[in-house]
């Protein structure tokens, strides 16, 4: 999938918590999919996220990894239970080889609180 193919209007509601929840689908070669939700600290000024938003954000390339993943991202995989994986605490960070792909469907944009 490509950012060009989004919705050029898609909005992320701020949680509870003050961060906004991105849903993205992780594609691992051989290993499958993962769908999660990455927290995004939000910007001064910003009420919304758009598709340049996060790719300015995600900034998908190896000199810069990643640097908005706050707190937690929930994992599931297919039926079984819900995995919770603590970005700051273990300092675990998305390798290159997994690549992001942004869901489509706004009904995948659901609120975890």
């Amino acid at each position: 999938m490509r950012m060009e193919d989004l919705d050029q209007a898609l909005f992320v509601p701020k949680n509870s918590y003050g961060h906004y929840e991105v849903a993205v689908r992780i594609i691992r070669p051989g290993r499958g999919r993962s769908d999660c939700r990455i927290y995004l600290e939000p910007l001064p000024g910003k009420h919304s996220y758009s598709v340049e938003d996060f790719q300015m954000l995600m900034n998908l390339n190896e000199e810069q990894p990643f640097p908005i993943l706050v707190g937690k991202v929930r994992i599931r995989r297919g039926s079984a239970p819900k995995h919770e994986l603590d970005f700051e605490r273990d300092g675990r960070e998305l390798s290159f080889e997994e690549t992001i792909e942004f869901m489509t469907t706004m009904t995948r944009w659901k609120r975890i609180v």
